[in-house]
């Protein structure tokens, strides 16, 4: 256990530094002084309470992430971030405030894949569960990505999501759709032109086989993937 220590600054002392740039060999220096201590609860309330009500500008937020921006974790440091994200939400839950907050947060133009409110298109009238029991019938009731039989899902996600390979809602064609499990649907949400390539060379390839002969065809045309 470090040592807890109770730190305090004269009044108008600039504890940042502002402008100074200190040397490679000084900051592993401070680096070490500090590791290990751990500051008091006074402390820290302290540091929590000067810093409420605090916002950064636009351009500050700019400058923060292209500092962050291209940096690259060594794996050693990934894992030791996992583990700690772990251990501090082991246990613990969080409000219906705080869910609702983190919501609002990331919903529509503030969300980092906003794709210009599309969600909010109708599909088609045809687009029914008939036509969706049709199109997994045709798929033999398999996700023609990673291969999962409907008959391993269960609850409420127990049936294949129906997905629109070029991504037009009223294009109910039945070559322009394909069967996926729920986890599969959701990774379609990213790299929209990439996936059409990817399914378009998957319908050629495995129209009507078996999942084993399904995962073989994919890492195959997987391999074309990865160059586009």
């Amino acid at each position: 256990m470090g040592q807890v220590v109770e730190m305090s600054f004269k009044k108008g002392s600039n504890l940042r530094s502002k402008g100074r740039q200190l040397s490679e060999e000084h900051r592993a220096k401070i680096s070490k002084s500090l590791k290990g201590l751990r500051r008091s609860l006074a402390f820290r309330r302290k540091i929590s309470e000067s810093r409420k009500g605090i916002k950064f500008s636009d351009e500050h937020k700019l400058k923060l992430r292209k500092v962050k921006l291209g940096t690259k974790h060594s794996e050693a440091t990934k894992q030791k971030m996992r583990r700690n994200s772990a251990h501090f939400w082991k246990g613990k839950q969080m409000s219906v405030i705080t869910r609702n907050k983190m919501s609002e947060a990331h919903r529509g133009e503030k969300c980092y894949n906003w794709q210009g409110g599309i969600t909010q298109h109708p599909y088609s009238y045809n687009f029914n569960n008939e036509l969706k029991l049709k199109i997994r019938l045709r798929d033999n009731f398999i996700c023609k990505l990673c291969g999962l039989s409907e008959s391993a899902l269960n609850g409420r996600l127990s049936q294949l999501d129906i997905h629109h390979i070029d991504y037009c809602k009223v294009n109910d064609e039945l070559s322009n759709l394909i069967s996926l499990c729920r986890a599969c649907h959701i990774r379609t949400n990213y790299e929209r032109s990439a996936w059409i390539k990817f399914f378009g060379a998957t319908e050629e390839v495995n129209s009507n086989l078996t999942a084993e002969q399904i995962l073989e065809a994919r890492n195959e045309i997987e391999k074309e993937f990865k160059k586009w």
